[in-house]
């Protein structure tokens, strides 16, 4: 079956999965926080979708503008540097990581805005290489966030000592047994 074919039913047979989109394990468990029977994930809930919004109120008020080069490069670095810093020691508790979550993606959003207002129109005078070089510098370093994400979850999920059944191990396991009954997937044996 294929998702659009039923997404409500889709939606229903992945929860938690596709709200906290982390393995229900303890290697995982703080990547997640529960609020009313929901599992969130921290980065999405508390950094991607507030920086978002935050970009949009800065782009649609001038802002961002108004505060001036200096303030903006200011708040940008200082965004970036508490990220950095909560990053560092996020492991001590949720809410550390929480507001890591939330210093790095809005310092992300400072420092798109920063280098397109400010940086971008010192040597690009056309609106359109300046969207071009903001918007390459939005994906280089989305790439390298993902990067080191890959590794760092791939390296947690390595520790395991169900690495080796992965995907069909305890974290993901009751997911993806209700995926393929709801004949979302096939579970097939690997030979050899």
């Amino acid at each position: 079956m294929c998702i659009r074919d039923s997404p409500k039913r889709f939606w229903k047979s992945s929860q938690p999965f596709i709200l906290s989109h982390h393995p229900e394990c303890d290697f995982y468990r703080d990547h997640y926080v529960e609020f009313r029977g929901l599992k969130l994930c921290i980065g999405c809930f508390f950094g991607v979708i507030p920086a978002f919004i935050t970009f949009l109120f800065l782009i649609f008020s001038s802002l961002w503008i108004s505060i001036g080069e200096i303030t903006a490069s200011m708040v940008t670095i200082s965004f970036l540097i508490l990220g950095v810093l909560f990053s560092i020691f996020k492991r001590k508790s949720k809410i550390i990581k929480i507001l890591s979550k939330i210093f790095l993606a809005h310092g992300l959003v400072f420092l798109i805005l920063t280098h397109y207002y400010y940086i971008s129109a010192i040597y690009l005078k056309s609106n359109v290489l300046r969207i071009v070089t903001t918007v390459s510098l939005y994906i280089f370093l989305l790439q390298i966030y993902y990067a080191i994400r890959f590794i760092s979850d791939y390296n947690t999920c390595k520790r395991c000592n169900q690495f080796q059944q992965y995907p069909l191990c305890d974290g993901l396991r009751n997911l993806i047994i209700r995926l393929e009954k709801e004949g979302f997937l096939e579970i097939r044996e690997e030979e050899g």
